[in-house]
């Protein structure tokens, strides 16, 4: 209370600190690109915003009846029911893995999925296995929670597990062409971008899937704008939920992490989006080529975006 508490604030972003906003900038910059700034962030992310919320009013407009009877919650598991479910998705996604990779998971090498760990109020999150093996990557899932809706399951196993988190991760480990020292480092763009990017890998069949599908990437977008604001424009908590309020009103305590950890979770889109565009100028030349994109970006393994580029330049040349 003497030595803390008196020095806190009110106010949330590291701009109400001298040289808070130069600060910020660099943060930007060593999570992205020397080119990218806090401004230029800001307005990417409005952008994002709004074509993934046209996107969401779109499937709405084309299949209305069936959204005029849909509710948040209308497929509600049991417990047991959900984890039955998740374990199917695993092989159904496991199988999926050969339309887009050459090098396929083992079956004694696929994730285990367990509930939340005591505490903890994230939807889902995946912890890794250690290097020496001894235990398995473990999806986890807060099977506990009242307010989650279950057509995100599917969204969030192809995130945290096969191909997001889990089978990067794993490869990461047991790729002999990345050296040591990458296999305990990693970028976040790069890492949580593949995650963000991996949601895509997949038909979606069920309209409410991928409308949470859609949901997702719409919260990823918003990040860009309320990280900005908290911590370079001086957003308020009431600026952030208005802001959400208009796009996505079930995030509400979501710019909290913002507050807690600067640029973090502007990592995702634009990480997402720089898969994008690397996989498009490979496709151009070699449109039956997806397979052999995905091996580049895995075997040049977790690195920062803008070496990512140059040596998908590299790797580029060298496959057309």
């Amino acid at each position: 209370m003497n030595e803390y508490y008196q020095h806190t604030s009110k106010k949330l972003g590291l701009c109400q600190y001298k040289g808070g906003k130069d600060l910020y900038r660099l943060i930007v910059k060593d999570y992205l690109y020397d080119f990218a700034t806090p401004e230029n962030i800001h307005e990417l992310g409005k952008s994002e915003v709004e074509r993934v919320f046209n996107q969401i009013q779109e499937l709405k407009n084309k299949n209305k009846k069936q959204f005029d009877e849909y509710t948040e919650n209308y497929k509600k598991y049991t417990e047991r029911e959900l984890f039955s479910y998740l374990f199917k998705l695993r092989k159904e996604l496991h199988k999926n893995n050969n339309k887009y990779f050459h090098n396929n998971l083992k079956s004694n090498e696929l994730y285990d999925i367990k509930t939340v760990q005591d505490k903890k109020n994230s939807t889902a999150y995946y912890y890794p296995s250690d290097f020496q093996r001894k235990k398995k990557g473990t999806f986890y899932i807060n099977s506990k929670n009242v307010n989650f809706n279950n057509n995100e399951l599917l969204t969030l196993s192809l995130h945290e597990g096969i191909p997001g988190h889990h089978y990067q991760i794993e490869r990461n480990i047991n790729n002999p062409k990345i050296p040591l020292y990458l296999k305990y480092y990693d970028s976040t763009a790069y890492v949580e971008g593949w995650g963000l990017y991996c949601e895509n890998l997949y038909d979606y069949h069920n309209i409410f899937d991928y409308y949470q599908k859609l949901k997702y990437e719409l919260l990823r977008s918003l990040r860009l704008v309320i990280d900005t604001g908290i911590h370079f424009y001086g957003w308020t908590k009431e600026d952030c939920l208005s802001y959400n309020k208009k796009y996505l009103p079930n995030t509400n305590s979501e710019y909290k992490r913002y507050i807690d950890s600067p640029g973090q979770a502007i990592c995702y889109k634009v990480g997402e989006k720089t898969l994008h565009f690397l996989r498009d100028k490979y496709l151009e030349k070699d449109p039956n080529g997806i397979k052999d994109f995905h091996e580049i970006i895995l075997d040049i393994g977790p690195i920062k975006l803008d070496l990512l580029i140059s040596e998908f330049k590299k790797k580029y040349i060298c496959r057309l």
